[in-house]
């Protein structure tokens, strides 16, 4: 018989929470003060200055790498990069540097992007 009693019990405030949540008035998110979206930005700047330092030098060696390859290509030395790649290694690369120019493409696009949206502020 108690434990009837605590069952019913249990399930009466059980329901009773369950019922009152549904007319609780929900609290709204309130947005970000200036101060934090000022200051979530310029932590943004910083973020993307050094990452963007980081690119610069991953792509100067690539260039560097590519301007060696294609002057031995140019120049016909049976010693350069591209004269003795194998055909893997040929084919590897350029797949890589398909995709990896698409991503350069996709960055400026995006580059654009941003500042038109910084300049319109």
């Amino acid at each position: 018989m108690l434990k009837n009693k605590s069952i019913i019990a249990f399930t009466i405030i059980i329901s009773t929470g369950f019922l009152s949540a549904q007319f609780t008035e929900k609290r709204v998110k309130k947005a970000p003060s200036m101060n934090t979206l000022k200051e979530s930005c310029c932590t943004a700047f910083g973020d993307v200055l050094h990452a963007s330092a980081e690119l610069f030098s991953s792509l100067a060696n690539v260039q560097s790498n590519a301007l060696h390859a294609v002057e031995a290509y140019a120049h016909g030395d049976k010693k350069g990069w591209c004269a003795t790649a194998s055909r893997e290694k040929l084919s590897t690369c350029e797949k890589k540097l398909q995709s990896l120019h698409a991503r350069i493409e996709a960055l400026q696009q995006e580059c654009k992007d941003t500042l038109r949206s910084l300049q319109a502020s």
